[in-house]
């Protein structure tokens, strides 16, 4: 089960990392955007730090990132628990 749930939240810091390099490399609009709020449902908070004047990072922009971050490996952690007698179920059925 540790292995199991370590994998979950290795996923929840993992894809948001990858998608947040993806959209600052890209600057616009594109495929994965839409999957945001899906794979990373707290990038919300991320809105918090918009602003049209804002320029470069601050450290309450890297704080909104972390925490935003933070939370996404929990809900992630949250599913591998809630996943996990499914899953074994299902090892064991092989």
């Amino acid at each position: 089960m540790r292995r199991w749930v370590l994998y979950w939240a290795l996923a929840g810091i993992l894809i948001p990392e990858a998608l947040f390099l993806d959209t600052m490399i890209r600057e616009g609009i594109g495929p994965t955007d839409y999957l945001l709020p899906f794979l990373w449902p707290s990038s919300i908070l991320l809105m918090i730090t918009e602003c049209a004047d804002c320029r470069g990072w601050s450290v309450f922009g890297v704080v909104v990132l972390l925490v935003a971050a933070a939370i996404n490996v929990i809900l992630y952690t949250i599913l591998g628990v809630i996943s996990w007698p499914i899953a074994r179920s299902f090892l064991r059925w092989r």
